[in-house]
């Protein structure tokens, strides 16, 4: 049976809203979105399902190296336009009676997705009945980057299948990448309902709540879970999300969307929260970037300068006291006063001078 050819990835059909002309940020954007829908995906229990998402990660992985080099992207984007991909279609004239099932299950453990849709699509016409006839076609059109068909294709799925919780985490992904976070969360806790407890529907729901806004309750889901399967590197991922959301949301944020350290408060927070999250098995190195990033922010803020500002008004004070001095002896007195009001006015912590800077629209702890 002919497989998918895997040598070449195009890395804009896995990228959802990537052209060529997108610039970097929306690149970064797009590679961080992916990995946190993919992610959970790899902590599957259908071995398949489990290896096309890791493979997925790491393409994603690859497309972050090339994409954001403009030497390598300027090469690959060159190699898109020559490449001519190799039919991976299943053979349509076929004679006598063929076990479409049997075909679309094996293309779609070969990768081959669109041979796989196809052959679902007909065992499906064959027995429209056949739920995982539906889901082998509604996971090949969602590998495909089609997902609003997917979403038709795994509702017909959880139609015929109504208490197989899988298909509702995969239904609720095809929401995630089409932007509807409020129908994916819905199909998430439709997943956990059916299975209580069970730990990548809970990180599912977790991993919806970061996006909206309930980053506290979403840090304890992922706390528990990890806590729970100490051993799974994805659920260590959506931990550490948790972790940089919380912490963040605890620091000051500037009118141009900088953050940035204004109390002791946020240096430990910073300390303690980094630290842990670096310490977790995962693999986003832009995501360790910014952990490391926020440490190093937390160190410089905790550091004492001198922020020198009116020295020719000072200097003249200074003058004032020698005259003092020459004169009476209580110059050396106004001397020593005068320099320790400049001591304590100009040498402090940096955290101390950012809590002065007036473009901070949001205060943190």
């Amino acid at each position: 049976m002919q497989t998918v050819d895997e040598s070449f990835v195009n890395f804009y059909e896995i990228l959802p809203g990537i052209v060529e002309t997108s610039n970097g940020e929306a690149i970064r954007k797009a590679i961080r979105e992916q990995r946190q829908i993919w992610n959970k995906r790899a902590a599957q229990a259908d071995p398949v399902k489990r290896e096309i998402a890791q493979k997925r990660i790491r393409n994603l992985g690859e497309a972050e190296r090339i994409l954001l080099d403009k030497d390598k992207k300027r090469a690959f984007d060159q190699q898109v336009r020559n490449y001519h991909p190799q039919d991976d279609t299943v053979a349509k004239g076929s004679t006598g009676v063929r076990d479409w099932m049997s075909d679309a299950r094996e293309y779609f453990n070969h990768g081959n997705f669109a041979a796989a849709y196809y052959a679902a699509r007909e065992a499906i016409t064959t027995n429209g009945a056949n739920h995982e006839a539906w889901s082998i076609r509604a996971n090949s059109s969602f590998n495909l980057g089609n997902f609003t068909d997917a979403g038709f294709e795994f509702r017909e799925a959880i139609r015929l299948k109504p208490d197989n919780a899988s298909y509702y985490l995969d239904y609720g992904d095809a929401f995630s990448q089409l932007g509807d976070l409020v129908n994916a969360r819905g199909m998430y806790e439709s997943a956990l309902r059916i299975e209580p407890g069970n730990p990548l529907y809970r990180t599912a729901v977790a991993s919806i709540m970061m996006q909206t806004g309930e980053i506290d309750p979403a840090l304890q889901i992922m706390e528990d879970v990890v806590k729970e399967f100490p051993d799974e590197k994805f659920f260590q991922y959506y931990l550490a999300l948790a972790i940089e959301a919380v912490q963040d949301s605890k620091l000051s944020v500037t009118n141009d969307k900088r953050l940035i350290i204004t109390s002791e408060a946020q240096i430990e927070l910073v300390r303690n929260m980094s630290t842990r999250a670096l310490q977790l098995k995962f693999d986003d190195d832009p995501l360790r970037k910014t952990l490391q990033h926020n440490l190093d922010l937390a160190e410089q803020a905790s550091s004492v300068k001198w922020y020198h500002s009116s020295i020719g008004g000072w200097i003249f004070l200074l003058l004032i006291s020698m005259l003092f001095i020459a004169a009476h002896g209580i110059g050396v007195l106004f001397m020593i006063i005068v320099i320790s009001l400049y001591v304590v006015t100009h040498r402090r912590p940096v955290w101390k001078q950012n809590s002065k800077n007036l473009s901070i629209v949001k205060r943190g702890i």
